[in-house]
């Protein structure tokens, strides 16, 4: 595993502690000028510890998909934007963008036996599902850029999907 003491130990970082604003900084080893922070709040450098997963959150980003629209596929009237998403934290959001402007946002927690069969290790993975539907009469007639994104309860955030779109009034 490579975290930041390993790194220190094999010489290629020196770190330094700033305890006015209890960082613990780290200066790539004299070949590199810049400088990497990280912001730790309980940890010297001088105490010997040795940080644990308690100190460093390995968080993962979600991930998923957008079944329905298509790339390319032509949109009018009220359609549905339908897909999954998982996060080991559990889906906070699912939201919908046209043209970086938001949309809407999705309704999450649907049930998706796919997806439960394909992720069983994942907590969650039955009610995967999310969807939404947007009203494209509220749009210009035209291509548009139409994106997902969706956010876990850890903060994590991932665009699940961005495809051009036609609109038709």
């Amino acid at each position: 595993m490579c975290n930041i003491w390993s790194l220190c130990s094999a010489g290629i970082l020196n770190p330094y502690v700033d305890p006015v604003r209890r960082r613990l900084l780290c200066r790539p080893n004299q070949m590199l000028s810049l400088y990497l922070i990280l912001l730790v709040t309980s940890i010297s450098c001088s105490s010997g510890a040795n940080p644990s997963s308690d100190a460093v959150t390995r968080a993962k980003l979600p991930f998923g998909t957008v079944d329905q629209p298509k790339a390319n596929q032509t949109l009018k009237g009220v359609v549905g934007v339908t897909g999954w998403a998982l996060s080991e934290s559990g889906i906070a959001s699912v939201t919908i963008y046209v043209d970086r402007t938001f949309l809407a946002a999705a309704i999450s927690g649907l049930p998706r036996p796919d997806v439960a069969s394909s992720h069983p290790g994942i907590s969650g993975n039955a009610a995967a599902g999310w969807g939404a539907e947007v009203d494209t009469s509220k749009l210009t007639a035209g291509w548009h850029e139409l994106t997902v994104q969706v956010r876990d309860r850890n903060g994590g955030t991932r665009e699940l999907g961005s495809m051009p779109v036609l609109v038709e009034q």
